[in-house]
């Protein structure tokens, strides 16, 4: 009715960040600062893992549209990270979303991450070490979508 909320023409939902419970981020391998660390809300934690191709998965639990994302690196401000973002539908088999991609070595802060939206369930950060070293060292990421 007229004081009904109106839904966009194509059932388009709001964008919003989409919850990623620790338990459902799983990693390569990790140094001690382990994957769960990247959705607790708090810069102050990271995930960390040496060399190149180390990843780091998020299961969004069911197929949702992901607009955008968001990710916090360690050393931000003074390092600029090389990484790749893939998705699949089933864990195993993946494909990419954006590849060569850079992080602006500018702040520590959330950056984000513009891809083609992407219907998925899971969403792989797949890096390649900084300007520094081989060290990819996430502090925070947040999947942004509906």
């Amino acid at each position: 009715g007229p004081s009904g909320s109106f839904t966009p023409p194509g059932g388009g939902g709001v964008t919003q960040k989409l919850s990623v419970p620790g338990a459902s981020v799983i990693a390569s391998s990790n140094d001690g600062n382990v994957p769960a660390n990247t959705v607790d809300g708090s810069l102050a934690t990271r995930w960390s893992a040496n060399g190149d191709n180390q990843w780091i998965r998020f299961d969004l639990g069911t197929t949702k549209t992901v607009e955008f994302i968001k990710i916090a690196w360690l050393n931000g401000d003074s390092r600029v990270y090389s990484f790749d973002i893939e998705k699949s539908s089933d864990g195993s088999s993946w494909s990419s979303v954006a590849s060569n991609l850079q992080s602006s070595g500018t702040s520590t802060a959330l950056q984000t991450i513009n891809i083609t939206d992407t219907a998925t369930r899971y969403i792989r950060y797949v890096g390649h070490g900084s300007n520094v070293n081989l060290w990819n060292s996430l502090t925070e990421v947040e999947l942004w979508g509906q």
